[in-house]
């Protein structure tokens, strides 16, 4: 009887640690945070922007003090005859710009510019090498000079002379500038330096000119 009595107490201590045992909660581990990132200083991004607005600053400030250098004549605005756009000749400064002033009455003119669309063309790279006829009959309209440049198929940039550019133009070329059938022309080179009115018109003299220039 002892022996049963004391396995009933036994088996029942038992029970009972097990329940304690089960009912007391596992401590968890406290979470960890996660590893700090580090953010770029704000001193050292602004030093990197500034940088760079500095370097794009300097580079218009000489890009303009190159234009503001730049005689009257290629500062003064001008009217594209065919899409009406305003430009100056400055506007094309890092390329070899060729400019000739015509009369559309002018047949040696129209001669001429056959021999830059046929001769002259096909032999420079046209992605550097801007052509430019301007007329010099000042009360011309740009309609009808555009009219003109399509009818003789002459592809590229056409504006009739403003009455200030033909003076300035005058003043540092001279009175040929105004004598259409002589054929003035001459280039501005990139760096916005240029020629002469040219006395050689050939093309072959005119493709040297540009390559020198280029």
């Amino acid at each position: 009887m002892r022996k049963h009595f004391a396995l009933m107490m036994g088996l029942f201590l038992f029970a009972v640690s097990a329940c304690a045992t089960a009912a007391t909660p596992t401590p968890t581990a406290a979470p960890t945070e996660p590893p700090a990132v580090q953010e770029p200083t704000s001193e050292a991004g602004m030093d990197s922007t500034d940088a760079m607005a500095e370097s794009s600053d300097e580079s218009a400030n000489a890009s303009m003090a190159d234009v503001a250098d730049a005689p009257a004549w290629q500062t003064l605005p001008l009217v594209n005859a065919r899409t009406g756009e305003t430009f100056t000749l400055a506007d094309f400064r890092g390329k070899t710009v060729l400019v000739r002033a015509i009369a559309e009455w002018c047949t040696n003119c129209r001669a001429g510019q056959r021999v830059w669309r046929d001769e002259v063309m096909p032999q420079v790279n046209n992605d550097q090498v801007v052509f430019i006829t301007l007329d010099s009959e000042t009360n011309n309209t740009a309609e009808s000079l555009a009219a003109y440049a399509e009818n003789y198929q002459f592809p590229w940039l056409f504006a009739v002379m403003t009455p200030e550019f033909q003076q300035a133009a005058t003043a540092a070329f001279g009175n040929v500038i105004n004598a259409p059938p002589s054929e003035p022309q001459w280039v501005i080179r990139p760096d916005g330096s240029f020629t002469g009115i040219l006395t050689d018109r050939s093309a072959q003299s005119l493709i040297n000119v540009i390559n020198v220039s280029a």
